[in-house]
């Protein structure tokens, strides 16, 4: 999750997930729904609200995290560490190529 414990603005999460402001509005809608994030007014900023992972986010997101780690070295079971950075290397490249005709 791009929130974390820093927190962050609605304008960030959309930038970071790649998403329209309202898009992003939306998710966090959700994810405030399930008690998973919740909003501050922004010290600096009266328009602006801060978002930050609640508890239950918190531990959400550790396991999140655990699953992908979990994850990810099944896969480098399966193909090996040097097939799995190479497989990982060139998605990027192919990632980055399509981020770059949304520029032109």
């Amino acid at each position: 999750m791009c929130i974390g414990l820093q927190g962050i603005s609605n304008s960030e999460v959309a930038r970071e997930l790649k998403v329209t402001k309202m898009a992003a509005s939306k998710i966090i809608k959700e994810l405030q729904e399930l008690g998973l994030v919740r909003s501050e007014k922004n010290l600096t900023d009266a328009r602006s609200e801060t978002l930050y992972l609640t508890e239950e986010g918190e531990i959400f997101n550790r396991k999140l995290k655990s699953i992908y780690a979990d994850q990810i070295n099944e896969y480098k079971k399966v193909v090996g560490n040097a097939n799995y950075e190479t497989a990982i290397d060139v998605l990027l490249q192919i990632n980055h190529y399509h981020e770059s005709l949304k520029l032109k």
